[in-house]
């Protein structure tokens, strides 16, 4: 390990996103990570409950597996355990998936519990039409939704983050 490397990280100013003004919470064990020769993920906090989730490269299942476990792992360690959160994954950069990681994909996501919805942005044709279908078939119990870029994705998770809280405040009044 390089201390001198992990110094510098450690002191660097919290990014701030362009869109929102809102701080991005980037670890070095979330950053730049490869699970296999061709597949690299970075993981990222907006604000305080948007799961940001860079990908490129093309996933096999091996990769799969690992990078569910990660996305399962940050928000249990950086999004306070009462709040739910949305995640946006950013295809911007992802070549490809295997069909194995693309059902590994979505069996996983149908068991977690505090995610509001999902947040596709930068998607290729072949993967819209992939979600589109997903959808249709209401594989999953919370709002999956297809944008062009991250400034759409990430207004568009504020929005539901809001939906949300304003339902949990409901839900808790009349209890």
């Amino acid at each position: 390990m390089n201390l001198i490397k992990d110094a510098n990280i450690e002191s660097l100013p919290t990014p701030i996103c362009p869109v929102t003004g809102l701080p991005i919470t980037r670890r070095p064990e979330w950053t730049d990570v490869s699970f296999g020769k061709d597949y690299r993920v970075t993981v990222s906090i907006v604000g305080d409950s948007i799961l940001w989730v860079q990908s490129s490269g093309y996933v096999t299942l091996h990769d799969e597996i690992n990078v569910l476990s990660l996305t399962d792992q940050v928000p249990a360690e950086a999004i306070s355990e009462e709040k739910p959160y949305v995640q946006i994954e950013d295809y911007s950069n992802l070549r490809g998936a295997s069909l194995e990681a693309r059902k590994y994909y979505i069996d996983d996501m149908k068991k977690r519990k505090r995610i509001s919805g999902v947040i596709f942005c930068g998607a290729s044709y072949i993967f819209k039409m992939s979600i589109k279908l997903g959808r249709r078939l209401n594989v999953v119990k919370f709002p999956v939704h297809i944008v062009d870029d991250y400034s759409e994705a990430v207004r568009l998770a504020l929005e539901m983050l809001e939906k949300e809280f304003h339902r949990l405040e409901t839900y808790a009044r009349e209890r």
